[in-house]
């Protein structure tokens, strides 16, 4: 279901379709604003629907425009649905079509489909690459709309590569194109994102600021879904600074209006940040419907990476019920989703997650295996909380397995590792301080001010005593922090040679983890050349088939024919009743192997594996082709003329060009030259599953 404005839009456009009243141009921008619409609203189907309906039209019309956004709308559905290959599939042939008729708009949407993708598969710089290039473009065609949106991507790469002064650089620049452009909603966005890297530099007074700011522009110009992201992320910096009921009263603000919005996507993320809240908060009873509810949500967007996180929380939640097996189980199907998708952080996070589990259900072996793999990936990935993490536990597999040299080696990488994010972590606690005092200064400003102003005298008379008390404090505090530092200090020089002697045993490690890198990649690589080979063998192997298979049907149709011809020439010449009878028959029997459909399965079966889903792509863009029809086309696209088509056929050659002037009929062509050139080269854009494909073909049949 569509949020109530969503659906008034879709009623209004359907209506135009049903009039008649549209030109093709228009109805082509009819289908694509449909697909637009049920992009946002997270329906899949529809939106590739809608989209293919689009490309069909444009191609037929030459419209080049119109078939670039639906291709982009039909990748950015992909790309939402987790499906990665595909996406990044539709992003080259966009990117192909778009430089085949100098389409700068679909050039730089091609790459920014394919950045995205990298970008989800943690693959930044690559991301970066492809985002640079549709700036370039962008900037060259002077689309402002599509710079603003390149500018923002280039700043998400930098802020999940830890960048954050360059991501706020470039946020910054889509902020002043929106405001120079007047674009309300795109000013909003940037105000959000700009959030979200204040948060992720600790500065979560500048955050709530930016994000207040978003929140106001949202509700001003009536977007309910940025207004539901808005609730969302003051939500999150609530539960940064541990004020969970605050934040579970903004997740809640931000989960209604998601509800009445019918976006699934938002909905997801709502129950996520509601469990993790929870989680936190050691309610685990309270944490897990919660979690279940993304999952199934996620299943029904099929949403690949919301499915691992869904399956990578519960194996948490199951671990900390000391519930083993059902944890290992769940961190298994994480990690499996999340290998198809690559995100080697996520990867190493979910092996140390299935470690642990595999340690405390005494699976030592399997356990140091998970481990090891865990932390050769966090430390080529420089994530040092898996890294603290993963020692932790291996240092325990090591005691276990009385390898306590080893035990002692990680034990002393998860202590220096501990050190430094403790460091980190008290300097995010006075960030927290100062951030929660001017979180409460902010709360409530018109009555604050009402305070301020009845409490003024009181203040003034009381402010020298609270300066001494401040002096006193601040002494204390002082001395305090001397006293902490000489003995951090004291700790460290004791720990000197230590650390020395670790920093040599990792740089060993370090080298040891190459070498096996270097050793599996060669094996991988052998593999996939087996492989291709493989496979060129057996298209080659398909190609001899239908070859054979065709020449067959020809050569049996051909000498059939010849004897048909024989036989009535015997019947016309003869005499005998009885011999006329017995000849007709035998002429009946030729004329039924003619027209037997057993070796036309078996041409179809061998067509079907060469070209993949050439009947249901086609019978989806033409759907008045009937089997016939579609018989002809397979023919025509094995470049057959019209003499083999006819003997194949068992007719002649007249009723040849009878089906192929029917067949430029229906399919809209002018020439048999160009339906030709159309069939040889038709793949198609549709990509089916294969419950769907035997759905099609059952329904062809």
């Amino acid at each position: 279901m569509l949020p109530i404005q969503a659906q008034s839009l879709t009623d209004s456009l359907t209506h135009l379709l049903h009039t008649h009243q549209v030109d093709k141009a228009q109805r082509i921008k009819l289908y694509n604003t449909l697909a637009s619409v049920h992009s946002q609203a997270c329906d899949s189907a529809k939106t590739m629907h809608y989209a293919n309906l689009a490309i069909a039209l444009a191609h037929k019309t030459k419209d080049v425009a119109g078939q670039a956004t639906a291709c982009h709308h039909l990748g950015w559905c992909f790309l939402g649905k987790g499906h990665y290959q595909q996406a990044l599939q539709i992003g080259h042939q966009l990117q192909a079509f778009a430089r085949q008729h100098h389409y700068l708009p679909g050039q730089s949407q091609a790459y920014n489909i394919e950045g995205n993708v990298y970008h989800a598969q943690g693959k930044y710089l690559k991301a970066l690459g492809r985002y640079q290039q549709a700036l370039q473009i962008a900037q060259k065609g002077r689309h402002e709309h599509l710079v603003g949106a390149c500018l923002g991507n280039i700043a998400n790469v930098y802020a999940s590569l830890g960048k954050y002064p360059l991501a706020k650089k470039y946020y910054q620049k889509a902020l002043s194109i929106a405001q120079s452009n007047a674009d309300q909603l795109g000013v909003a966005h940037s105000y959000n994102n700009l959030g979200l890297v204040s948060s992720r530099q600790g500065n979560e007074a500048k955050a709530l600021a930016y994000h207040q700011q978003a929140l106001y522009l949202y509700q001003q110009i009536g977007s309910e879904a940025g207004t539901a992201q808005s609730y969302h992320n003051l939500g999150g910096i609530y539960e940064r600074q541990q004020h969970y009921q605050r934040a579970l009263e903004y997740y809640q603000e931000s989960l209604h209006l998601e509800k009445k919005l019918n976006n699934k996507k938002g909905l997801a993320e709502s129950y996520l940040s509601l469990g993790n809240v929870y989680e936190a908060q050691r309610k685990i009873t309270w944490a897990l419907p919660y979690f279940q509810k993304f999952i199934q949500l996620s299943q029904q967007m099929r949403c690949q990476g919301g499915m691992a996180t869904g399956y990578f929380k519960l194996g948490s939640l199951t671990l900390t019920v000391q519930q083993h097996g059902r944890a290992i189980a769940y961190f298994e199907k994480s990690l499996a989703i999340r290998k198809t998708q690559g995100e080697q952080s996520k990867i190493a996070e979910t092996l140390v997650g299935l470690g642990t589990a595999c340690h405390r259900s005494q699976q030592n072996r399997q356990a140091l295996s998970y481990l090891k793999k865990a932390l050769a990936l966090a430390q080529k990935l420089n994530l040092p909380h898996i890294v603290r993490n993963g020692n932790k536990v291996l240092a325990s597999v090591y005691k276990a397995n009385k390898s306590y040299e080893q035990a002692l080696e990680s034990f002393h990488v998860f202590k220096q590792m501990e050190d430094s994010l403790d460091n980190q972590e008290i300097t995010r606690k006075m960030a927290s301080t100062q951030t929660q005092y001017q979180l409460l200064r902010q709360k409530d400003s018109i009555g604050r001010v009402q305070a301020q102003e009845k409490a003024r005298f009181t203040v003034q008379s009381h402010q020298e005593r609270r300066q001494r008390q401040v002096l006193w404090g601040g002494t204390g505090v002082l001395l305090g922090l001397l006293l902490l530092l000489l003995g951090f200090y004291r700790y460290k020089q004791g720990k000197n040679n230590q650390v020395e002697k670790l920093n040599q045993n990792l740089a060993c490690t370090n080298e040891w983890l190459k070498r096996e890198m270097h050793k599996r990649l060669a094996a991988t690589e052998s593999k996939l050349n087996i492989e291709k080979k493989a496979l060129e063998e057996r298209i080659a192997n398909q190609n001899q088939q239908l070859t054979a298979h065709t020449l067959h049907m020809l050569q049996k149709n051909q000498a059939l024919q010849q004897l048909r011809q024989m036989v009535n020439e015997v019947r016309q010449q003869g005499d005998f009743k009885s011999t006329k009878k017995q000849l007709g028959k035998l002429a009946n029997l030729v004329n039924f192997g003619l027209n037997i459909d057993k070796d036309w399965e078996r041409f179809h079966h061998i067509f079907e594996q060469l070209h993949p889903d050439f009947y249901t792509s086609l019978k989806q863009q033409f759907p008045e082709l009937n089997k016939t029809d579609l018989r002809m086309c397979a023919l025509i696209k094995l470049n057959l003329n019209n003499t083999e088509i006819a003997d194949l056929l068992a007719i002649s050659e007249q009723s040849v060009h009878t089906k192929h002037y029917r067949l430029r009929k229906k399919m809209n062509f002018e020439t048999t030259k160009q339906l030709h050139s159309f069939l040889l080269s038709f793949v198609g854009l549709g990509v089916l599953s294969s419950t769907e494909r035997v759905l099609e073909k059952q329904r062809l049949n």
